[in-house]
């Protein structure tokens, strides 16, 4: 019985290393103008940290933070804490191009805080075993009295395995 418990503990750690990796991001947050917070609007820059652990060859729970520095004086800063599943499409760690959707929940924190969810996708491109190029898509959507608040953006930045 220990020999088993010591092989599948061997075997989940190696599933464990398939997409489980740390990343770094910044980019560019644009909220459209027909909002109904007048401070929520503009573009934002945003720079962020995440990490994500795999759950077997395709399927990823993961965990970011996301930092957003309004470039006007009327918007508010904020930070955007985010987890939920991802699914990568290959599930081989041989393969340089690595594409990914992901959602799941979120909330924005400033001067209080809101729940959100988030959906988006992307693609890690490894030029080295243990470091990619990201580059990714992801709308943060806020529902507030009745209507939603979009916060687009795209990412750029490096992940770590």
């Amino acid at each position: 019985m220990r020999k088993l418990l010591l092989l599948m503990a061997a075997l989940s750690g190696a599933a464990w290393g398939q997409h489980s990796n740390a990343y770094v991001y910044g980019g560019v947050t644009g909220i459209p103008g027909r909002q109904i917070y007048t401070y929520w609007h503009g573009t934002y820059v945003q720079a962020g940290a995440g990490i994500q652990g795999s759950l077997g060859h395709h399927f990823t729970l993961g965990a970011d933070v996301t930092g957003l520095l309004g470039a006007e004086s009327n918007q508010y800063n904020a930070a955007i804490l985010s987890v939920g599943p991802g699914f990568h499409f290959f599930g081989d760690r041989d393969r340089k191009i690595d594409p990914f959707v992901s959602g799941g929940g979120a909330a924005l924190i400033s001067n209080g805080a809101g729940v959100m969810y988030h959906f988006g996708g992307g693609v890690n491109y490894w030029f080295h075993p243990r470091i990619a190029l990201r580059f990714e898509f992801r709308d943060h959507v806020w529902t507030t009295e009745g209507e939603h608040v979009h916060f687009p953006g795209f990412r750029a930045g490096l992940t770590f395995r």
